[in-house]
């Protein structure tokens, strides 16, 4: 190997010279290094390539094959080697910059996804606060030039009531004008478990100009529950697949800005199917439109409106015997954020939305309100969100109230924590508190459920 690596150092020397100089190894090494110091890419190249004939992970040569490939013009070559560069670095230092240069071969050949996933090993591999900043404003760059997104979800919650069950004992139902009062059964009370969830949405921009965007995105996600030993104690032969749903959907959304000086307008259609208990549930089309207005210094005012039509798959029925049938539900909401100081955010959204439905028991009118609060700055290494939420829902006809109105009141508060001093490539732990209470004229539909769960964001 030595005679090799001697003929091609001989090629910038004369007979005699070269005949007097025995190249080893380490000498090779500072070869290479000098002649791309030396702006001589093509000689260090050949040197670098010598090199890894003798050993594959040499790493100066690695390091120096991919910077010279990169000034050259051989993305896919620059991205190969940074690739064997980071996997035979042993310091963290150089496995950074190895991960840098792969992303930027990636980038410059448009591989926009495959440079978010070196960027995401260059952040798990900086070795200060500003290297860190510098990959995550890279990302951002390479993102909104990537035609393509994804978005990771998956959480892992111990809650209460993995099955909705009534916190009520008992309950009261008409028959025949009748009221009657009955015990509910154990599976129908509140059992306790985990939740895992998880999910994939991927998006791709389709068109783009100065006014406008249209993209076409897939959204699958899943949630399945493992019963706690109390509730299997309760329900012996408890499933936590029987709780289990999934969905999927497809959509369309198109942005444009409609007058200038005005915000993006949106609109956007989704099919979409679900499944409960393993078994397919619903079908449904959702169609929304909305337009943001800036109404201040860093506030703005979203309108939205949505009409989705839901069709149910399964052929059970309901307690009056009648078939599920479809449902159509209209929705306006006006959402208010704006910016408190330099770092906190605040967000107040109302809706009002009607369901109606060829089951006159499924029919309701309901108004929400929800506030929300962001705390921009962490405090002792936590950033913490807030959010609270009241609906009010009103059934004109309700068969377990005797052909009554029934009235349900629903609360819900939710506390996210985000870990921002643990990280683990470019991204976070948020530990979340879910809480909620469902009120209800008909002790049936009184519910409570208290989560703890566990999720992963992106920090940039």
């Amino acid at each position: 190997m030595r005679n090799i690596l001697a003929a091609i150092v001989s090629l910038s020397l004369s007979p005699a010279m070269a005949a007097q100089i025995e190249v080893t190894p380490q000498a090779m090494q500072i070869a290479v290094a000098d002649a791309y110091q030396a702006g001589q890419l093509a000689q260090a190249a050949n040197l670098a390539d010598a090199l890894l004939q003798r050993d594959p992970k040499d790493l100066t040569a690695l390091i120096v094959r991919t910077q010279a490939a990169f000034d050259m013009g051989d993305f896919a070559g620059a991205a190969q080697f940074a690739a064997r560069s980071y996997r035979a670095a042993q310091r963290q230092s150089t496995r950074y910059q190895a991960a840098r240069y792969a992303a930027r071969a990636h980038a410059e050949m448009q591989q926009f996804t495959r440079a978010q996933f070196w960027l995401r090993l260059a952040r798990e591999n900086a070795g200060s606060e500003q290297s860190a900043r510098q990959v995550a404003e890279d990302y951002g760059v390479v993102r909104r030039l990537n035609p393509l997104s994804f978005q990771l979800s998956f959480g892992i919650s111990p809650t209460s009531n993995i099955n909705g069950g009534s916190s009520s004992e008992t309950t009261s139902f008409f028959l025949n004008g009748v009221e009657l009062v009955g015990v509910i059964s154990p599976d129908g009370r509140p059992l306790s478990g985990t939740e895992i969830s998880g999910g994939i949405t991927a998006r791709y921009r389709l068109s783009m100009t100065n006014t406008s965007a249209t993209f076409a995105d897939m959204s699958a996600s899943f949630k399945t529950y493992r019963p706690s030993q109390s509730a299997k104690e309760e329900v012996p032969d408890i499933d936590g697949s029987d709780f289990s749903e999934a969905n999927l959907s497809f959509g369309l959304t198109h942005r444009r800005i409609l007058l200038e000086g005005l915000a993006p307008a949106s609109l956007s259609a989704r099919v979409s199917r679900s499944w409960y208990a393993t078994d397919p549930y619903t079908q449904g089309l959702n169609i929304s439109a909305s337009q943001a207005f800036v109404v201040s210094e860093g506030g703005a005012l979203v309108a939205t409106a949505t009409y989705q039509l839901t069709d149910y798959l399964t052929d059970s029925t309901f307690a009056d015997g009648s078939e599920r049938g479809p449902d159509a539900t209209k929705a306006v909401t006006l959402s208010w954020r704006q910016d408190v100081g330099a770092y906190d955010k605040l967000q107040l959204t109302a809706s009002a939305r009607r369901n109606t439905s060829d089951t006159e028991n499924r029919e309701y009118d309901a108004k929400s309100l929800r506030v929300s609060y962001d705390l921009g700055r962490p405090v002792a290494s936590v950033a913490f969100d807030f959010s609270l939420g009241y609906e009010w829902r009103d059934y004109e006809f309700s068969i377990y109230n005797g052909g009554n109105p029934r009235h349900d009141e629903i609360a819900t508060v939710r506390i996210s924590a985000e870990l921002t001093n643990v990280e683990y490539y470019g991204f976070r732990p948020v530990i979340n508190l879910d809480a909620s209470r469902a009120m209800s004229d008909v002790d049936l539909f009184d519910r409570e459920s208290l989560a703890f769960g566990f999720d992963l964001v992106s920090s940039f």
